[in-house]
């Protein structure tokens, strides 16, 4: 019975070595692999948890100062449905009481329905006549709506011609229509600041990297915004519907990764007001997110 001779074995073992380095050596790289797929993993849903967290917070800002807007301007409504025209002076107290507590709003002012300005907190106003139409959509008696962004800071410029090259200041308008007695309809118009509404998302978005914008659900138009692309007034375009247009209309937090307001792909998140026609989105470049994750690798 012949044996192997002793370099047939040493080669056989040393092939052995090698396929047994090799199989090692790509096992390591599955699992380097696999960690590297799972780090990223984790990183994204971290970023989707942020993003939803910081639309929720905003949403929650957004809806307590228009609630408190509408409501805060409640007594003066109730006195408008109990006092004739030609007495509406005795409402001037009220009204200035309402505009002192609330910190967002620019100016209050009663209007006819005819657009004739009865009474403002900005006296320059009155008078003057604007096309109500343009702040539509018209509210129901009793309730408030939100219109679309207007280029004035008091209601009176709203009708007026505006010089070229002129710093082109916002309001957000909030009108409700009032039913007063022996016939009269009332307009009481509030002009928000939407600087306010953008001071909200800087104190709560700081240095992370995100942009905020508030849209109006229904049109997409921005009304604040934070470290974002789009200015105010302009319209914006996502690869996603608003939540808040959907039939029927759809609550909670949506957090996509994809073509958003700014440039390149984002991971944004987007949040509908259940009780205003409006909408917070929160992104943060795609770029700056994987960044985190190719950090943790090196």
């Amino acid at each position: 019975m012949s044996h192997p001779s002793g370099p047939l074995v040493l080669k056989s073992a040393s092939r052995g070595v090698w396929t047994l380095a090799l199989a090692l050596a790509f096992i390591v790289c599955l699992v380097v692999a696999w960690v590297a797929w799972y780090e990223k993993t984790v990183i994204i849903q971290n970023e989707r948890d942020r993003a939803a967290l910081f639309a929720r917070v905003l949403e929650d800002q957004v809806a307590r100062t228009l609630e408190f807007s509408s409501q805060a301007s409640s007594e003066l409504v109730e006195e408008m449905t109990f006092v004739q025209q030609r007495n509406l002076e005795r409402l001037r107290p009220s009204l200035q009481k309402a505009l002192a507590s609330m910190s967002a709003v620019r100016s209050l002012s009663i209007v006819d329905s005819e657009g004739k300005i009865l009474m403002s907190s900005h006296p320059p106003d009155e008078g003057r006549r604007i096309d109500i139409k343009r702040l539509e959509p018209a509210p129901q008696s009793g309730n408030a709506e939100i219109g679309a962004i207007v280029p004035v800071r008091y209601l009176g410029e709203f009708e007026q011609p505006r010089a070229e090259n002129t710093v082109v200041i916002h309001s957000l308008p909030m009108i409700r229509y009032v039913q007063g007695i022996r016939g009269n309809k009332y307009f009481l118009v509030t002009l928000l600041n939407p600087d306010f509404l953008s001071n909200l998302q800087a104190l709560a978005l700081g240095d992370t990297g995100y942009s905020a914008y508030l849209v109006l659900t229904r049109s997409s138009q921005v009304i604040a915004r934070f470290n974002g692309a789009s200015r105010i007034g302009e319209l914006v375009t996502l690869s996603v519907g608003l939540p808040g247009n959907a039939q029927p209309r759809l609550y909670g937090t949506y957090t996509y990764t994809g073509e958003g307001i700014g440039a390149g792909e984002q991971l944004f998140a987007l949040r509908s007001s259940r009780n205003w026609p409006v909408t917070t989105i929160v992104e943060r470049p795609m770029a700056r997110v994987l960044g985190d994750w190719v950090g943790l690798l090196t």
